[in-house]
Parts: C-alpha cells; sequence; structure tokens
C-alpha cells in the first residue's frame, strides 16, 4: 500500500508574524523596571563609600595612635600625633600645624625622626580632634593629659577613636561620647543617642 503524504508548504505571504525579539513595549517596562532598581541602590552604595572610607580612616588614625604609644613605650621617648599641611605630608621634617578640627593628613614622629605618615584624607571626611591639635605620648605611653575623642566623619558615617590620659586607645562606632569622662580612671561613659 502506498500512501501519498500530503504536505503543504505556506507561501511567504501567508506565513504568522511570530517574532523572536522584544516588542518595544516589552523593552520599555525592563527599562523601568531597571530605573527603579538603580534609583534604590545608589544611594545604599554612596552611604557603603562613605562608610568605608571613613572606617579606613579611623582605622589607621587608631593604628598610627596604637603605633606612637608603643614607639615611645619601648623607646623611652616622646612621640607626636600631629596634623600637617597635605604638601607637607611627604617633606623630609614635616611641620604640625595648629588645627584642631578638618584633618587633611597626619604624621607620627619624634625630635629625630617620622615614624609614620598617614595617607590623604579622603574627600568629604572631616576629622576633628576635640580640643588639642597634637597628641604627645610620654615614655610610659601615656597621652600626656590629652584626654579626648577624635570624631571621623562623612555625613552619616561616623567613627571616634578615643583616647584617654593614660594613653588607652578605643575605636566605637558612635561620636555622642561623653568627653569629660574620658580621661578618668574608670572606663569611659558613652551616651547613646537613638537611631535615625
Amino acid at each position: 500500500m502506498i500512501r501519498i503524504l500530503n504536505i503543504t508548504v505556506a507561501s511567504p505571504r501567508t506565513r504568522s508574524h511570530s517574532s523572536s525579539g522584544f516588542t518595544l513595549l516589552e523593552l520599555l517596562l525592563v527599562l523601568a523596571v531597571v530605573a527603579i532598581l538603580v534609583s534604590m541602590a545608589v544611594p545604599n552604595y554612596q552611604r557603603v563609600m562613605a562608610q568605608r572610607a571613613v572606617d579606613r580612616t579611623a582605622l589607621q588614625l587608631r593604628d598610627h595612635m596604637e603605633l606612637a604609644r608603643s614607639y615611645a613605650q619601648t623607646h623611652q621617648i616622646r612621640v607626636i600625633l600631629c596634623p600637617v599641611a597635605e604638601d607637607q605630608l611627604d617633606a623630609v621634617s614635616p611641620q604640625c600645624i595648629a588645627s584642631s578640627s578638618n584633618w587633611m593628613a597626619w604624621v607620627v614622629k619624634t625630635d629625630q625622626a617620622v615614624l609614620a605618615r598617614s595617607q590623604h584624607v579622603p574627600e568629604g571626611v572631616t576629622i576633628d580632634a576635640g580640643t588639642n591639635d597634637t597628641i604627645v605620648f610620654n615614655e610610659r605611653g601615656g597621652a600626656n593629659g590629652y584626654a579626648d575623642t577624635v570624631v571621623v566623619e562623612r555625613g552619616r558615617a561616623v567613627k571616634s577613636v578615643i583616647v584617654a590620659s593614660d594613653g588607652r586607645i578605643q575605636l566605637i562606632n558612635d561620636k555622642s561620647v561623653n568627653r569629660a569622662a574620658v580621661g578618668a580612671s574608670s572606663p569611659p561613659v558613652y551616651t547613646l543617642s537613638a537611631p535615625k
């Protein structure tokens, strides 16, 4: 038995118009969703970058304070941590500037040598050293009467480096520290504010 298959071929004019691409409406819908997601992500990204800049600066400042204290105790000499102008950062003998706020760079030095130099403070980050412009660590590692808090901030990102008069150094995530209690013999007292 022989069967003949009946095959019909559609002409180009009668083919259906099923397309493998996207319609303009679908493309606009995807673009709208992407725009909404980006608008939500950008502020979070900026907040994260601000916090990273503050963290990096505060950690470097704390590490340099620890270096100054340790070197002073080990070598029985006075060690100074002080702000310098940015153009003085790479100088052989950088000169300290009298500025307790808005540090742009700092050095750790003795009377004979520079022990460490900071990186440039990132744009937008401010450093406020309270009432003093220089932190001096004596031969015993004490902070020579400096009992204050150095606040590093950029927008809502804040870190505080607490220096007690006996030289203890502590890093916290808040700037509302009771500065009068920092120099006391007991641990510092903090005044916590409600989250915003």
